[in-house]
């Protein structure tokens, strides 16, 4: 059974509630994953009180979320932030001005990765998404704008099997759709995950060098060979899994 549910008319409210982001005005055809519109969070990490490697762990409910849970995990490592830098990470709403939205960013060298889940994903979460991911080609993640570049990388598990799939993205800051190419998955862990029968999904991501940075994303789906398509398409063999 596909689990996957995000009704159209319902999709289509939000979008035009929340006003349309670089590739949304497709976006509520498709089997939405996560659109940030419910679940909000704010996590802020103070880099000058850092004496340690921090881990802050929070867990949003709401609707458009896959599996209704979203299980959000951010670490800033102390060893790689010389310049005791912060960290924030931020379920936003929609505002008059913009849509709902996932965003990232941190200071100048600060070492850090934010992972989030949906289901259970590498002993994470509750309960299983018994997904069903075979009519799908891509799962298209729409950014509002990358600073200073991302590796972006998301795996899908099957119990303890797991597939990798990533990109590294250029600074954008007007916007863009990026598809992830389900064929290009790279087995994680045991035999790769079974698209047909998906427990989770996790998602994470590093920076590029020391600059710092961040990104905005306003909604993850998996899209069908049908779809209109992306503003770019990750290449074979480019992930890359965060330490």
């Amino acid at each position: 059974m596909n689990n996957i549910i995000a009704p159209a008319a319902a999709a289509l409210s939000l979008c035009l509630a929340a006003g349309l982001a670089p590739g949304q005005a497709h976006a509520q055809t498709l089997p939405v994953v996560d659109d940030f519109t419910t679940g909000p969070v704010l996590i802020n990490i103070n880099g000058q009180a850092q004496t340690k490697n921090l881990l802050k762990k929070t867990t949003q409910t709401g609707a458009h979320i896959l599996g209704g849970t979203r299980t959000l995990w951010d670490f800033l490592f102390l060893s790689g932030n010389p310049f005791k830098q912060n960290l924030t990470v931020q379920i936003a709403p929609a505002t008059s001005t913009a849509p709902a939205a996932f965003i990232y960013s941190e200071g100048y060298g600060a070492d850090s990765v934010p992972r989030w889940f949906y289901g259970r994903a590498d002993g994470v979460g509750a309960g299983s998404l018994n997904a069903d991911l075979t009519p799908y080609v891509s799962l298209r993640v729409t950014f509002l704008g990358i600073q200073s570049g991302v590796q972006f990388d998301w795996e899908t598990w099957s119990g303890s099997n797991s597939t990798l799939y990533g990109c590294g993205l250029l600074e954008n800051f007007v916007g863009e759709t990026v598809d992830f190419p389900l064929a290009n998955g790279q087995v994680n862990t045991g035999t790769g995950a079974n698209l047909a029968a998906v427990d989770g999904l996790l998602f994470e991501s590093q920076d590029y060098g020391v600059v710092g940075g961040g990104y905005a994303i306003s909604q993850i789906a998996f899209v069908t060979a049908s779809a209109p398509p992306a503003d770019y398409v990750c290449p074979a063999q480019a992930a890359s899994k965060p330490k």
